[in-house]
């Protein structure tokens, strides 16, 4: 599918749908694209970014495979 097309095909669908969401989600989607903008972290973020990378030098985490295991035995029950 060319660009033209692509782009043809995604204002049919943005014209077409009366999702109030939907629509909000991609005026940000297209904002992300055109904004540069800079986060900064307060003095709480920082404190906890820090804890969490003390956290895994100590070997305080659950790989990802772990956390699937948990929710699939918490989603059982």
């Amino acid at each position: 599918m060319s660009t033209i097309e692509l782009k043809k095909n995604i204002i049919s669908k943005i014209t077409e749908t009366e999702d109030l969401n939907l629509l909000e989600d991609v005026v940000k989607m297209l904002g992300m694209q055109t904004e540069s903008q800079v986060f900064k972290s307060n003095e709480k973020q920082k404190a906890a970014i820090e804890a969490g990378r003390q956290d895994i030098k100590n070997g305080k985490f659950l790989t990802n495979k772990e956390v699937e295991k948990d929710l699939d035995q918490w989603l059982e029950k």
